[in-house]
């Protein structure tokens, strides 16, 4: 998996990134100190490329969960994280497409 991670300048001494749900800013005065702080952005999505081989582990893995929430028997709280985990590998695969 390749994320792009390509700094854009603001001004000389502002630069920002895209990171997951929003920016990155480092700021860098004229003295020399370097600040960083995190600004949120919800719209912001991540550029992902993924290899055939990653592709077809994250099928795989889809498939086993959908296969073992059906156990009646799983508890709540795991039920409520293998949810989670198949929503996350639905939308990675339909990206990749």
């Amino acid at each position: 998996m390749k994320i792009k991670f390509e700094w854009e300048a603001l001004d000389p001494q502002t630069m920002r990134v895209k990171v997951q749900g929003g920016w990155l800013v480092r700021y860098q005065s004229h003295s020399g100190g370097v600040s960083m702080v995190t600004v949120p952005d919800p719209e912001h999505h991540w550029e992902v490329e993924i290899s055939q081989q990653m592709l077809d582990m994250c099928r795989e893995r889809l498939e086993k969960l959908e296969r073992k929430i059906k156990d009646p028997y799983q508890e709540a709280n795991i039920r409520g994280e293998m949810e989670e985990e198949i929503q996350t590998l639905r939308k990675l695969i339909e990206q990749n497409f």
